[in-house]
């Protein structure tokens, strides 16, 4: 008679009687059919699978965050879902919408960005998180000082924002 080793049908391998939790390696998409693809595996253990998601909807105007969160979903159990990151799946899944036609409209920097969808912020974050790493300055890099410090001097202009507690007329009492 065949008994698995782990107990759960032989999928999840345990060391030391601890379940093993999957990594994810690299994500992928192919346009026909549209499928994300998802390589993870186990580097201790030589272990290496993959698991496509056949897209059936990314054409229309569906959101994407909602076909990301449906993949993160029905990712396998053995896969850490800390480690996989919904902000680079929407990333892949909006390349892949250009490509088969769709539009994928990134909104302004200007603006109230606490207007937008998740999936419009995320897409400004990703843009302003690009310009960052472009510019950033990186130890052995040409002009790069460390812990520089900048003395400002006194403001020009008056500001509402930023008073103390001072400027409170009233009090106000808590709960």
């Amino acid at each position: 008679m065949y008994r698995p080793s782990s107990g759960d049908g032989g999928f999840g391998t345990k060391v030391g009687g601890a379940r093993t939790s999957f990594k994810p390696k690299r994500y992928a998409t192919t346009c026909e059919p549209p499928t994300f693809v998802l390589e993870y595996g186990d580097d201790d253990l030589g272990l290496l699978r993959t698991r496509k998601f056949r897209l059936k909807k990314i054409k229309s105007d569906d959101s994407l965050e909602r076909t990301v969160d449906e993949i993160v979903r029905k990712l396998p159990s053995r896969i850490d879902k800390v480690l996989v990151s919904k902000a680079q799946i929407l990333r892949i899944l909006q390349r892949l919408k250009l490509k088969l036609g769709g539009s994928v409209e990134l909104p302004q920097l200007d603006g109230d960005l606490n207007k937008l969808s998740t999936e419009e912020l995320d897409a400004v974050k990703d843009r302003m998180n690009d310009t960052f790493l472009a510019n950033a300055k990186r130890p052995g890099d040409e002009g790069y000082q460390y812990d520089v410090q900048v003395e400002f001097d006194a403001p020009t202009e008056d500001n509402d924002w930023d008073s103390t507690d001072d400027d409170i007329d009233e009090d106000i009492p808590l709960p």
